[in-house]
């Protein structure tokens, strides 16, 4: 029996630390409906509403976003999907592509919420990243900055 405890008892806590840990608000790339585009700039909010996605795009691309291609992530070295950073979410448009960049308060540290969307691809010179081309919404991560988690509805 106390071994028992010895062993379950750290892992409850460990469990509960690790769940507030990855308290935040869970994001995805932005629906193509929600991207605003003013000149060649693209917007959308974040779903936490505590920062926006934001995307330029260059003189050969133009016009109304048409469908959603893919999302990168880059995980931290030695991390896989549990911490990184969100690269980029890419939308074709009439013409071209734009990618929209997570762009709250700062550049967070993120975690995949839905790592089974994800494929891991090694791109130049050996670096690794997850790469995800299913709806925008598949593409979910989660911003676990103190802003967003005060934002969100939900608090996660």
């Amino acid at each position: 029996m106390r071994i028992l405890r010895r062993m379950v008892l750290p892992m409850v806590v460990w469990s509960v630390l690790a769940e507030g840990a990855m308290a935040g608000s869970h994001e995805s790339c932005p629906s193509i409906r929600s991207i605003v585009v003013s000149r060649s700039v693209y917007k959308a909010a974040t779903a936490s509403g505590a920062g926006e996605w934001i995307g330029v795009a260059d003189a050969r691309s133009e016009g109304k976003v048409r469908r959603f291609m893919e999302a990168v992530f880059y995980p931290e070295h030695g991390s896989e999907t549990s911490r990184g950073s969100l690269g980029k979410c890419t939308y074709e448009l009439d013409r071209g592509i734009v990618d929209l960049r997570f762009r709250p308060d700062a550049n967070p540290v993120v975690a995949l919420a839905n790592p089974g969307a994800w494929s891991q691809r090694q791109g130049p010179f050996g670096v690794l990243y997850y790469e995800c081309r299913g709806r925008e919404g598949d593409c979910r991560f989660i911003d676990p900055s103190p802003a967003a988690a005060r934002s969100s509805p939900s608090g996660k």
